[in-house]
C-alpha cells in the first residue's frame, strides 16, 4: 500500500494507494508517478498539523482541492464534565433524576 496517495468516498475514509499493481500492460512494485497513480483515480495526500486548542479535539477530513486529497480538520468542543459535588447537588435539590 502506499500511503501517498488515496481515494475517497466519503471525505473521510481513506483507500490508499496499492504499491503493486499493473497499469498499461506494466507491472509496477512501489512507484510514486503521481501521473500513474491520478490515472487510476488515486490523488496524493496533503497532511496538514492538526490545530491545537484547549477545550477542543479535531477530527481529520479530506477535500480534493486542484488535484490533490487536502487533509482538513474539524473542531468540536470537549464537553465540559459535571464534578461529583455538582451532581449530588442537583439531586438533593430534585433538579435532575439518577
Amino acid at each position: 500500500m502506499n500511503m501517498n496517495f488515496a481515494k475517497t468516498s466519503d471525505g473521510v475514509t481513506l483507500e490508499f494507494a496499492p504499491s503493486e499493481f499493473e497499469y498499461e500492460g506494466v507491472f509496477y512494485n512501489a512507484t510514486n508517478s503521481e501521473k500513474i497513480y491520478n490515472a487510476l483515480g488515486y490523488l496524493r495526500i496533503e497532511r496538514t498539523a492538526m490545530p491545537e486548542k484547549v477545550g477542543f479535539y479535531y477530527t481529520a477530513f479530506y477535500e480534493e482541492e486542484n488535484g490533490v486529497l487536502t487533509e482538513k480538520w474539524e473542531e468540536h468542543e470537549i464537553p465540559a464534565e459535571e464534578n461529583e459535588y455538582e451532581k449530588a447537588a442537583k439531586i438533593l435539590l430534585g433538579e435532575v433524576d439518577e
